[in-house]
């Protein structure tokens, strides 16, 4: 089980605490609890995405969660990664990619409250780009 701190309009509003288990179909089930009555369940191919599941579900609440996997800059990608089903991802810093756990306590100010699956995506891709060149 893991405790992410969650804020909202850069305040405290609460721990999410998420748990993740097996229901025998899905690779990644991760159930999902705030104490204030935010709760459910999704499915996912790795632990990145599902993350990002409850991420877009609190962010239509404007809330964001302090965690690694919050980060525009963390991707999954590689052996590592693919290991422990996105669980570990890639965090880039200047050109180097470090391995870190997504769930991983994460600062305020490291966290772009509007950031996205897909910002990350992108983000991961140009970072790609970059080294190919």
């Amino acid at each position: 089980m893991y405790t992410i701190k969650m804020v909202k309009n850069g305040k405290d509003v609460g721990d999410l605490e998420i748990t993740s288990f097996s229901n025998g179909t899905d690779p990644v089930v991760l159930s999902y609890n705030d104490h204030n009555g935010f709760c459910g369940t999704v499915y996912g191919p790795d632990y990145f995405e599902a993350l990002s599941q409850i991420r877009e579900k609190l962010s239509n609440e404007n809330i964001s969660l302090l965690c690694k996997g919050s980060k525009l800059n963390v991707f999954p990608g590689g052996l590592e990664s693919e290991q422990s089903m996105g669980e570990i991802s890639y965090e880039e810093v200047q050109g180097n990619y470090i391995p870190v756990n997504i769930f991983e306590e994460s600062n305020i100010s490291e966290i772009d409250p509007n950031c996205s699956y897909e910002m990350q995506k992108d983000a991961r891709r140009k970072a790609i780009r970059g080294r190919e060149v």
